[in-house]
C-alpha cells in the first residue's frame, strides 16, 4: 500500500524544524497548510490521501478551490509555495 501523505507531512515538518531551523510557528503554519490540502483529498474520496494521489489534477483542484474561496493572491502563493517545498523534499 502506498504511504499516506500525513506521514510525509510529519517528516517534512520535522525536517523543517530540525534541519532547516524553522520556528515552531512557521512549522505549525506549514502543517496547517498541508493538512488543508490533504483534507480536500480526503473529503472528495472518503479516505486519507496517499503518495500516489499527489497528482497535477489534485493540486489544480486545490488551487481552484482556493480561488473559488476568494483568498488573496498572496495567501494562495504562500500555500502553493509550501506545497511546492513539500513536493520537492521527496
Amino acid at each position: 500500500m502506498a504511504q499516506q501523505l500525513t506521514e510525509l507531512v510529519e517528516q517534512f515538518c520535522n525536517f523543517q524544524r530540525k534541519q532547516r531551523g524553522k520556528t515552531e510557528g512557521g512549522v505549525r503554519t506549514y502543517r496547517w497548510i498541508l493538512e488543508q490540502f490533504l483534507d480536500l483529498r480526503s473529503e472528495s474520496h472518503g479516505r486519507l490521501a496517499r503518495v500516489t494521489d499527489l497528482t497535477p489534477l489534485m493540486i489544480q483542484t486545490w488551487m481552484d478551490d482556493m480561488a473559488a474561496s476568494d483568498l488573496a493572491l498572496s495567501t494562495m502563493r504562500v500555500r502553493q509555495s509550501t506545497l511546492s517545498s513539500f513536493c520537492a523534499g521527496w
